[in-house]
């Protein structure tokens, strides 16, 4: 069932991509469109959270630590919504998904610090080919799409996703893991109030031209029936698997689905060396994500 669930999760956060790719690319018309379109996705998973806490005979009563924790979480994801679609506006799909999912280092060493949690010496080995990667595909002189302002983007999406990840070890470790629904509610409430607010200060400077009428909000809305699904999924993961494992693994074959996606669907251009680099890129996460271990065992 957690291998099941594993898959379900890479199948809904790449379908989110390919939908937020075509937004971001040929879709919005300014920075007010990104902010509208990111707070229908999170209304939307929002709705999702509550409904199916609901349909679970759980009513909405989280505990301060979650309100909390939710609102932390809350923040965090908006500041990712706003930013990813940003940097897919003029950046290669298949190398700011790479950056960004590759985050998950930073939950891995903090599984490491704080729930000693054990790193291999292959999962060292991978960190360093990851590096290796980027500094073989990202290079702002041969491919003009990332720019300097597209690295930095990617910069923090990469902190962001990695504090995303942080957040979801904290709870499903914690004393209140079973509001793990509440606090996702919680998150995507906060999120969907700062993007609302964003949209409206942005509206005044710059007007929103999404109209009701288009495929802009059913885009909106389902990639947020999909961002629901991954997080609620992802949260339940988290706390039935070694996070050293885990969280490679979910966005190493993540990265290989959305990479399939943006050379066949979106017919991205890839070099040679970019094409070596995001296979040596994947490769790295299998091995931070000791999979070796399961062929060994």
């Amino acid at each position: 069932m957690k291998y099941f669930l594993l898959v379900l999760s890479v199948v809904f956060a790449t379908a989110d991509s390919i939908f937020v790719n075509k937004f971001s690319k040929s879709l919005q018309k300014n920075f007010t469109d990104i902010c509208v379109f990111e707070c229908g996705v999170c209304a939307v998973a929002g709705t999702e959270l509550f409904i199916m806490n609901a349909a679970t005979g759980n009513r909405y009563s989280p505990s301060l630590y979650t309100v909390i924790l939710g609102a932390i979480f809350g923040v965090v994801i908006a500041s990712a919504q706003i930013l990813t679609p940003k940097a897919l506006e003029t950046g290669p799909m298949s190398y700011t998904n790479l950056i960004g999912l590759c985050g998950m280092i930073l939950p891995t060493f903090s599984g490491k610090i704080f729930w000693h949690e054990d790193i291999t010496a292959a999962q060292y080995v991978g960190i360093a080919l990851m590096l290796l990667s980027f500094v073989l595909g990202v290079n702002p002189k041969k491919d003009k799409r990332m720019s300097v302002k597209w690295i930095i983007m990617c910069a923090f999406i990469f902190a962001l996703n990695g504090g995303m990840g942080i957040i979801q070890k904290i709870d499903q470790t914690s004393d209140y893991a079973q509001e793990t629904t509440q606090c996702l509610v919680t998150a995507f409430i906060t999120a969907t109030l700062i993007l609302l607010a964003s949209a409206l200060i942005q509206h005044r400077r710059t007007p929103c031209t999404v109209k009701i009428k288009s495929m802009v909000p059913v885009l909106a809305a389902a990639t947020g029936i999909g961002t629901g699904a991954v997080h609620i999924i992802n949260m339940y993961l988290v706390g039935v698997m070694n996070s050293a494992f885990f969280f490679p693994a979910v966005n190493g074959a993540t990265i290989m689905a959305i990479t399939l996606a943006s050379v066949f669907v979106f017919r991205e251009k890839l070099s040679k060396i970019q094409i070596f680099s995001l296979v040596l890129g994947t490769f790295a996460i299998l091995l931070v994500g000791n999979i070796t271990d399961l062929f060994i065992k």
